[in-house]
């Protein structure tokens, strides 16, 4: 396995230097981000020549990955029965198709792996949104995941139930967002 500063930009994001002003300026730009928008993006998060080798790794298990493809609700708790109008965002459907590949299909030695166990990073987050404790999902399935989209998938609009959702965009799509 890599050293984690062979796959994380530790000069460009200091997660791993708690002491260090750049660690705090790094939360104080997260945290303004996150009450702007919902969204703390780290363009570069990632060192560039680890990225490829990380979406080839995926790219490989896409023949054990899980199809998905139907509507999908924006949210994940809707009711059978409601009194919303049928216009009403609550009712209407997104189309989703992507593959998936699952926590339990990734290498333990994989590098994305890495990221997602390397505990200056979830104490990162637990700081950022502050929480008192923070916990990774130790789910066999969804704990860790990839979403591989081809020509013509898509991921319906959504909201995620999670606490804290961590995406890290391996290849850019062609075109949409």
């Amino acid at each position: 396995m890599a050293a984690i500063e062979q796959i994380i930009d530790l000069d460009r994001y200091p997660i791993d230097r708690p002491d260090a002003a750049a660690y705090q300026a790094l939360l104080d730009r997260g945290r303004a981000a996150l009450d702007r928008a919902a969204l703390f993006a780290m363009p570069r998060f990632l060192r560039a020549e680890v990225v490829p080798r990380m979406a080839a790794e995926l790219e490989a298990l896409l023949p054990l990955s899980t199809r998905y493809q139907r509507p999908r609700n924006a949210y994940t708790l809707v009711e059978t029965e409601n009194d919303w109008p049928s216009e009403h965002p609550r009712n209407l459907m997104h189309p989703c198709a992507y593959n998936q590949v699952l926590n339990f299909q990734i290498p333990n030695n994989s590098a994305l792996r890495q990221v997602y166990y390397w505990q200056p990073l979830a104490e990162f987050l637990r700081i950022l949104c502050g929480y008192d404790s923070f916990y990774r999902s130790d789910c066999p399935h969804l704990a860790l995941s990839a979403k591989i989209a081809g020509p013509g998938d898509t991921d319906g609009w959504h909201y995620d139930s999670n606490d804290v959702v961590f995406s890290l965009l391996l290849q850019a799509p062609e075109a949409g967002g």
